[in-house]
């Protein structure tokens, strides 16, 4: 099947009335306080775009219309493809992406304090807790989504290390920031499934296209993707 450009950005820093506030859990600080692993199921939200102009086929209405063999290839794509390597959120651009995900002022804080490197190992004869463990550090990347058929009112949550946000696609892509933590999922979540036909989301991190297929109501898939 052939890889469609990637869609028009849309600026999506101002929260829709009719989706929850995003949410912060906050995993690194939790792991930090009480010692335990950082493999979480929380819930994510996320985000905001600025940029680039991107643009997706023809803003079409009704019913999605994919076929069979569509579907079928889009589902072999989604297993065999390689793993899409994230684009990672500048450091320099925490603060405009931490702006964008509108999270309330204390879950702000506790992430931004997440995303800090370790401090250093203090002296032997000073007792502290425990650092987290190397690759258990919570870092910022870009995720793009879009409605890849008829804009009918599909919609998706996306769930990464303790944040969380529902989306509704449309044919112009709402680029994301959302934290993640190294070997634990992205998880994408079927909530909507329009006027019928399937959830049919396009996704994307940077200029990277990852293959997804066709997703039902309440279906739950793991984004096959690495950090850099």
């Amino acid at each position: 099947m052939n890889r469609q450009p990637l869609p028009q950005v849309a600026d999506q820093r101002a929260t829709p009335q009719s989706t929850p506030r995003p949410k912060y859990q906050a995993p690194v600080t939790l792991l930090k306080a009480t010692l335990v692993a950082a493999s979480l199921t929380a819930a994510l939200t996320t985000w905001s775009v600025w940029g680039r102009d991107w643009t997706y086929g023809i803003n079409t209405t009704g019913s999605d219309q994919v076929s069979a063999d569509e579907s079928d290839a889009r589902f072999e794509n989604y297993l065999k493809a390689p793993l899409v390597v994230l684009s990672q959120v500048d450091q320099q651009d925490w603060p405009k992406a931490l702006d964008s995900m509108n999270l309330p002022d204390t879950q702000r804080r506790n992430l931004q304090a997440d995303l800090m490197p370790a401090p250093l190992a203090p002296p032997a004869d000073v007792q502290a807790m425990p650092a987290v463990q190397p690759g258990h550090e919570i870092k910022l990347v870009w995720l793009t989504l879009w409605d890849t058929d008829n804009e009918d009112g599909d919609a998706v949550t996306v769930q990464s290390a303790g944040y969380a946000r529902t989306i509704t696609l449309t044919k112009q892509a709402i680029t994301l920031a959302i934290p993640v933590l190294r070997d634990t999922p992205i998880k994408i979540k079927g909530v909507r499934d329009g006027e019928g036909g399937g959830i049919t989301v396009g996704v994307a991190s940077g200029s990277a296209l990852a293959s997804f297929p066709i997703m039902s109501t309440g279906q739950v898939l793991a984004l096959r993707a690495r950090l850099p």
